[in-house]
């Protein structure tokens, strides 16, 4: 298949859900066009409205808690959290996931964060057995369910929200709530318990063909486990609603900054190319092979779209080297990524083997890169992809089975529902 670039973003025809029309727009980017600012500030009011009008009625109920706030340690959790908390005045428990690739980075900003904001906070550690099954299989086999280039970030997430949304059945909070912006999620959803509970009398689970991969996955040995779905047992229970509102408040990416720094926290510590999460370049060398792209395009197409500063762009330091990144010199910069990645992969590189040869050929790779982001925030992104073999042996995953021709691997199946 032609790899078909959009004129105006870096998504490309390879990618899933991607389609290029005759104009030479991607179909997001024409999604985009036809939001025009009005239509997105009235489809905002209307979402936050309904938001306060929930939040009035879960706070007459008085309950020991009003809402479950998914928080994984980074800014915007962190600021929702704050939001909930102080802003909206809501009974708010702070609820992690902790499964084995959550960093050192994150687990301290957990802990300093729930101290800071005053909030009672609960940490589930993830069984790491069903971590690694449920994980791997999904990389190798979750575009026959219809998961996309983003699939081990979708599976993570689903372990995270789906034990989260059982924990808030269970205490019976009547909401979860998570940090996901605009950029990441469109322009904002609110999706109410009593909703999903019909669509899944009329047989759409909530978290769609997910649910049948990690049954799949799991077996039998783990049916009656929190990660395992039961129509009927979520039948019998009072499903939360879920919402996301960070996509419809007026909320600025770079303010959340701000905000840490006026609760008295470094916001250094969240500026990294890598604050939640370590598995990243892993992800990105399958979904580079199947879909010729990261596992985070769509991400990075919809900043480029609102001017919003990649995650390598936060890190660095020097002033010279904070640029705004150009539709062409992202195109450039994912490529140059793959070839690293392949490289890594090809000479079986890691950390104890890779030599100043290697280093070199590596540098000689990323001379955009270098020139966008400089050699210190470049020698960083370079440990951790070293990581890759490692984390692959450790999932149980032979890199060579992993086709690079891009055409190996379909998201053939529908009814995913978004999960971040």
């Amino acid at each position: 298949m032609e790899k078909i670039i959009c004129k105006k973003c870096i998504l490309h025809s390879k990618v899933p859900e991607v389609t290029i029309g005759n104009d030479g727009n991607c179909v997001f980017c024409q999604i985009s066009s036809h939001v025009t600012e009005e239509m997105a500030k009235q489809n905002a009011i209307y979402l936050e409205k309904r938001m306060l009008d929930i939040f009035e009625n879960v706070k007459k109920q008085k309950r020991p808690f009003d809402v479950l706030v998914y928080f994984s340690g980074g800014k915007d959790s962190t600021y929702v959290l704050n939001l909930m908390k102080n802003k909206y005045k809501m009974n708010v428990l702070a609820y992690s996931m902790i499964q084995p690739f959550v960093t050192e980075a994150a687990r301290n900003n957990m802990d300093q964060i729930v101290k800071k904001l005053n909030v009672q906070a609960v940490k589930f550690y993830m069984d790491e057995e069903v971590f690694k099954k449920g994980m791997a299989y999904s990389l190798m086999h979750g575009h026959e369910y219809g998961m996309t280039e983003w699939v081990g970030c979708q599976i993570c997430g689903y372990f995270t929200k789906w034990v989260g949304i059982k924990l808030a059945m269970k205490l019976g909070i009547p909401l979860v709530i998570d940090g996901m912006d605009s950029a990441q999620g469109g322009y904002g959803v609110i999706n109410e318990g009593e909703q999903v509970i019909q669509r899944l009398k009329n047989g759409v689970k909530p978290f769609g063909n997910v649910h049948d991969l990690i049954n799949d996955a799991l077996g039998e040995e783990w049916k009656n486990s929190l990660y395992y779905f039961d129509k009927e047992e979520v039948l019998k229970e009072k499903y939360p609603t879920a919402m996301s509102p960070l996509c419809f408040v007026e909320y600025d990416p770079m303010y959340s900054f701000k905000n840490l720094e006026e609760m008295g926290i470094s916001f250094k510590q969240f500026k990294s190319l890598n604050t939640n999460c370590e598995l990243l370049y892993l992800l990105d060398y399958i979904s580079m092979c199947r879909y010729d792209c990261d596992s985070y395009i769509k991400l990075y197409a919809s900043g480029l779209r609102n001017n919003y500063d990649t995650i390598e762009q936060l890190e660095i330091e020097k002033a010279e080297h904070k640029k705004q990144l150009t539709r062409n010199e992202m195109i450039t910069l994912l490529d140059e990524y793959k070839e690293v990645l392949y490289y890594v992969i090809d000479h079986e590189l890691c950390e104890t083997n890779i030599n100043d040869e290697h280093k070199s050929k590596i540098m000689g790779l990323l001379k955009l890169s270098i020139e966008m982001f400089g050699e210190e925030t470049l020698e960083k992104l370079m440990l951790r992809v070293l990581k890759m073999r490692g984390y692959a042996k450790y999932l149980g995953i032979n890199l060579k089975e992993i086709d690079r021709s891009n055409t190996g691997a379909i998201a053939s199946k529908g009814e995913v529902t978004q999960i971040y």
